[in-house]
């Protein structure tokens, strides 16, 4: 009977390991869906409301990790898998934007992504569980400085500083 406990014992902690791993993997399935979608719609801004034209390379990115993966001695079959279908994820959902866009055409007070949207969405990625923080780090890297550190400009020079934070 000891055994027989100690075994129901040990397959609930199994079950409710892998209970926990099913809710990580979809966590970690709609993040990657919401990343898709702000990639899509971010192209998709850009290159409606850039002056010159956008280039929408996330796709030839993907074939490029895809060649990259089989040129390799040992290729790793489920990451060309796994490419693959990101791949088809991600044109499957800038076909349907693009389709919104010709519509967007046909019809003038159809509105598609704006810049508030934009905010939106970038905001949203920042509160993902598991990929936001390191988005946030990513992009708050890329921003410009706040005009306070920024390099003032004057008689067409760049004038620099350098800032050094000290704790009190």
């Amino acid at each position: 009977r000891e055994l027989l406990r100690k075994n129901k014992s040990l397959l609930q902690k199994n079950i409710d390991s892998l209970d926990k791993q099913d809710v990580l993997l979809n966590e970690y399935k709609h993040e990657r869906d919401s990343i898709i979608k702000a990639i899509t719609d971010f192209a998709h801004f850009l290159k409606n409301n850039s002056i010159l034209p956008c280039n929408d390379s996330f796709g030839e990115y993907i074939k490029l990790l895809m060649r990259n993966e089989e040129l390799r001695g040992n290729k790793n079959y489920d990451r060309v898998q796994r490419l693959q279908q990101l791949e088809q994820e991600y044109e499957q959902k800038r076909h349907k934007i693009q389709e919104a866009l010709a519509n967007a055409e046909r019809h003038p007070n159809a509105i598609g992504v704006t810049a508030k949207k934009v905010l939106e969405i970038e905001a949203s990625l920042y509160k993902l569980k598991h990929y936001g923080e390191m988005i946030k780090s990513f992009v708050e890297h890329e921003k410009p400085p706040p005009p306070e550190f920024a390099p003032k400009r004057f008689f067409g020079k760049v004038r620099c500083f350098t800032f050094q934070v000290l704790d009190s």
